[in-house]
């Protein structure tokens, strides 16, 4: 008896697996079916004959159950356990997920900080270099004061002793026009 609907997966053991080639049964293909266990939902663990080309399967959608169906009780444990099962793989998808963001955060606060870091060094490199030419102009500053102050002085020496001819001078007017 063949059915349309497929189940997703399903896997062999020692005892259930293989080629079915005792069986008449055939799939779309015309191939013996292959001895599967269900692996996902209420069907879990339940025998079925599949298609055995693995890269057709879901296209040919060939199934036949060998056992009968699970008790209604036992089909809603099976559906609870894999919604519990799925339900775990969301979470730790999530998580994977989360971990993967906080990681790529990190290096990206990890990249800033090295930026951060070497303007940093920039910064007091060129502050050193600031401090230098600070030095330098206050060494330069105090060459000019002293030459400024030598100059000032030789300025007023030169004016004493302009002062000094200019009263000599007016001396020597004023006893040339006495004699006169």
């Amino acid at each position: 008896m063949r059915k349309s609907s497929a189940v997703r997966g399903g896997f062999e053991d020692l005892e259930w697996g293989g080629l079915a080639t005792r069986s008449l049964l055939r799939c779309r293909h015309g191939k013996h079916p292959r001895r599967l266990y269900a692996w996902e939902g209420r069907q879990t663990s339940r025998r079925f004959l599949g298609c055995p080309l693995k890269e057709k399967s879901k296209r040919c959608r060939f199934l036949q159950w060998v056992k009968d169906e699970w008790p209604p009780r036992v089909q809603q444990v099976l559906r609870t356990l894999w919604d519990m099962v799925d339900q775990f793989m969301e979470k730790a998808n999530r998580i994977g997920v989360d971990l993967m963001v906080e990681k790529a955060m990190g290096h990206g606060l990890e990249e800033e900080k090295e930026e951060h870091l070497e303007e940093n060094e920039g910064l007091l490199r060129e502050k050193q270099a600031l401090f230098y030419e600070k030095e330098a102009l206050k060494q330069c500053n105090l060459a000019l004061k002293q030459a400024t102050r030598k100059a000032l002085g030789e300025k007023q020496r030169i004016w004493k002793v302009v002062l000094a001819l200019l009263g000599v001078l007016v001396v020597l007017l004023v006893v040339l026009l006495k004699m006169k």
